[in-house]
């Protein structure tokens, strides 16, 4: 016997606007342009992101959308400058944080990744150092530092929706990972909310969707609607 799969039609409606207002909080200004405002280009980026495009190609596939210069130039005219876009991110993102995670310290790993320019393939290669630790004490550094894995998996996920560049504007390269991180931190959202009952989750497997599942039925859902509405 088949498990009976819900329509999440409102769900996917309330990722989209949790994803806009997050979004909002990042830029500046409004943009008050005839063919597009702010409201217009947060969707066009949320939709760039759902289907893993260029600005380029997204507006061109979009229908009734702004081209792509149109909405880049009212993205650039309404985003604060790098320093502010950088504290404007890490305030969004630490607003949705578990409580939980505020009492008292935690442990804390940090890996680079830089996204090359232009497919740039080459990356240099970093050491890893400690301080301030014994000899002894590396096999502990060593098995520590192995639980950092959740990282790697909100990398891989944000890889998964990242809006494509090949623009050398730092400001905007910054501003494409921070909405691929939003995005990923509405997918938890959209999973204790929706799909899981006090952390536990719900009976039939059907419901169960992987991120990339929510952004492909996000994208399809998003697609059939008018861009150019607000």
């Amino acid at each position: 016997m088949g498990s009976v799969r819900k329509n999440y039609n409102k769900s996917f409606q309330q990722v989209q606007d949790r994803f806009t207002g997050e979004a909002g909080k990042l830029f500046e200004t409004e943009h008050h342009g005839r063919e597009c405002t702010n409201a217009i280009f947060i969707r066009v980026l949320f939709c760039a992101l759902c289907h893993i495009q260029s600005l380029f190609a997204i507006c061109r596939n979009l229908q009734r959308c702004p081209d792509d210069r149109t909405v880049a130039a009212a993205i650039l005219k309404t985003l604060p400058t790098y320093t502010e876009l950088q504290k404007r991110i890490n305030e969004t993102l630490a607003e949705g944080l578990p409580r939980n995670l505020l009492r008292g310290k935690q442990r804390l790993a940090i890996d680079l990744v830089l996204i090359p320019y232009h497919g740039k393939l080459a990356r240099k290669p970093f050491t890893f150092a400690y301080d301030g630790v014994r000899v002894e004490r590396a096999r502990w550094m060593f098995e520590t530092y192995r639980k950092r894995f959740g990282i790697e998996t909100s990398y891989r996920q944000m890889h998964e929706c990242r809006i494509r560049t090949s623009t050398r504007k730092p400001i905007l390269r910054l501003l494409y990972f921070a909405l691929a991180m939003l995005m990923r931190n509405c997918w938890i959202w959209f999973e204790r909310v929706c799909v899981t009952e006090n952390g536990r989750r719900k009976q039939h497997r059907d419901d169960y969707f992987s991120f990339r599942d929510l952004l492909l039925r996000l994208y399809n859902s998003l697609n059939q609607q008018p861009t150019n509405s607000t």
